[in-house]
């Protein structure tokens, strides 16, 4: 009995030996395990597959999306002599943007912790009686910059157009008008009408585009309708345009600016066109285009730009508000 196990601690001690000998070979070969591990970050692609990897192969690291490496670094470790990896001297760190730009006359909402972190939403808004001319939300980047400038509020009042001759107001009476706010035209009977009948209150205080102008139509003819002045004196008509067949053709779309009714791609007299702007984008004219008698639409189309802000129209503005705030404690 003694023999079977005397045995059987020679095999045990057998294997031990073979095992540690396999640990030594690998240690003298070099090969090195996994490399560290990063917090908030990961080896690259060509080396997450490996398990063993030779003396002198250097692993790089990535951070993970929303972290930066310290000073914009590179993270690498090296496969050392004795199987072991060189210390990771850079760290994956959180990024983030400083505090958004403040505007006047608005305010900009909080972030959800301590800072605004990559991928957060700052969202603008303004105080009573001002408009907010551009996009409300910016983002916080991977670049650690927000991506675009804030906006702009602004008190915009649009005051009412003079009417010409042969001309009336349908819709939006006014006599002021806030941003955006729109009025519509139609002509007299017997007139055309040459402009867009829509107009819009602009970021400036102005409509866009300008009124409309009603005249009479250069090819027209004698309706059935007639009508005496006086006894004696002769018989004077109406005139009226001819109906004839308009047909529109859709303008090209420039950058940044998308349809939002009335498709086409073919237009009868008066059909309209909407636009609007991408994100980020201003308009500059008419969001509303009408199908005209001379087969073209009018206005021109918009078109859509980032908006400019002015400095110093920004800081006028700025101790006009002053001024009022200290009128109003005064009184």
């Amino acid at each position: 009995m003694s023999h079977s196990v005397g045995e059987l601690l020679g095999e045990m001690s057998e294997r031990l030996i073979l095992a540690l000998m396999a640990l030594w070979v690998a240690r003298v070969t070099g090969d090195c395990d996994r490399p560290p591990t990063l917090e908030n970050g990961s080896p690259t692609d060509q080396f997450v597959s490996l398990m063993s990897f030779p003396v002198g192969t250097s692993v790089g690291y990535k951070c993970d999306p929303g972290y930066v490496s310290q000073e914009g670094r590179s993270i690498i470790t090296t496969c050392l002599e004795d199987s072991t990896w060189t210390p990771l001297q850079v760290t994956c760190k959180l990024i983030t943007c400083d505090d958004p730009e403040p505007i006047s006359n608005g305010k900009i909402s909080s972030p959800s912790g301590d800072a605004w972190q990559y991928g957060m939403i700052a969202t603008y808004s303004c105080l009573d009686e001002y408009t907010l001319i551009g996009e409300q939300d910016i983002s916080c980047t991977s670049s650690g910059k927000w991506n675009k400038g804030p906006p702009l509020c602004k008190a915009v009042s649009c005051q009412r157009p003079p009417l010409s001759e042969n001309i009336d107001i349908v819709s939006g009476f006014g006599p002021t008008y806030k941003y955006r706010d729109t009025i519509t035209y139609r002509c007299a009977r017997g007139y055309v009408m040459v402009g867009s009948r829509i107009i819009e209150c602009s970021a400036d205080n102005t409509f866009v585009p300008s009124p409309p102008i009603c005249k009479l139509p250069t090819s027209s003819t004698t309706s059935s309708e007639s009508a005496v002045t006086k006894p004696g004196t002769a018989v004077t008509t109406a005139v009226t345009p001819i109906p004839k067949a308009v047909s529109c053709q859709r303008p090209p779309l420039s950058e940044n600016i998308d349809i939002v009714s009335g498709f086409g791609p073919t237009y009868k007299y008066r059909d309209t066109i909407t636009y609007r702007c991408a994100r980020g984008y201003v308009m500059v004219g008419s969001r509303i285009i009408e199908c005209s008698a001379d087969n073209t639409f009018v206005p021109s189309p918009p078109i859509c730009k980032l908006p400019t802000f002015s400095a110093a129209k920004l800081f006028k503005e700025m101790i006009a508000l002053g001024r009022q705030l200290i009128t109003k404690e005064e009184n």
